[in-house]
């Protein structure tokens, strides 16, 4: 279950630069953003508050089904050539953890780990902890702990329950101890547990991947810090 009284509009969300065709309750409509746990799509015919259908769709070579209901739908503006209105529709999933919401998060998971199983590759020989060790890609929710003081050595002396990273304007990094789990402008929020070299590994991933994979990292470091 979602932490009560978070702000879903702050939710990471995957942004396409074109649209996907999809079907949503017998309606063809097209994505044009969505994250894990709801997603907005077009249409030129409004769908009534309320709702409800299957959102599928065929996203990185995988068929998407998820359980969704219409949340919002508002005109997104006109068309050039027959003047007739675009609306914009929120969709939220019904069952965030039925097994159409489960696979786009282990599709995502699957990109990111292959993206930093690349920067394991590009080590030449040094040592880096597998992607499969790596608190992101476990299940368990580890998020309400503290990490005991001598896991502590990133950023001595902190105490709080998540490390966020946040890349510079001139490439570096900030990190910081916060008890708020929120995915930085640029950068990720990861469990204060997760191990230094790990991070690291992380960031470097983060720096060398493009916008969709960033997001995607974003995404999933955000997925990872949800209480159960």
């Amino acid at each position: 279950m979602a932490r009560q009284g978070i702000d879903r509009r702050r939710f990471q969300r995957l942004l396409f630069q074109e649209p996907i065709v999809a079907q949503f309750g017998g309606v063809e409509v097209e994505i044009v953003d969505f994250s894990l746990h709801g997603a907005r799509v077009i249409d030129l015919q409004a769908l009534p508050r309320g709702k409800t259908g299957s959102l599928s769709f065929l996203w990185l070579g995988e068929k998407m089904s998820i359980p969704a209901e219409v949340v919002r739908c508002r005109i997104e503006r006109q068309t050039r050539d027959s003047g007739k209105n675009i609306y914009s529709i929120g969709l939220r999933y019904t069952d965030p953890e039925g097994e159409g919401a489960s696979r786009l998060k282990e599709v995502i998971s699957d990109r990111v780990k292959r993206a930093v199983e690349e920067q394991v590759a590009n080590a030449r020989g040094s040592y880096i902890p597998l992607a499969e060790r790596m608190t992101i890609f476990r299940s368990e929710r580890v998020l309400t702990l503290k990490a005991p003081a001598e896991q502590k050595h990133t950023i001595p002396g902190v105490m709080d329950s998540y490390i966020s990273s946040s890349m510079t304007g001139t490439g570096g990094w900030k990190q910081i101890g916060t008890s708020d789990p929120r995915q930085p402008a640029e950068g990720f929020t990861v469990s204060a547990l997760e191990d230094p070299a790990h991070i690291e590994l992380l960031r470097k991933t983060y720096e060398r991947s493009d916008k969709p994979t960033r997001l995607m990292i974003r995404i999933l470091a955000e997925q990872s810090l949800e209480k159960s």
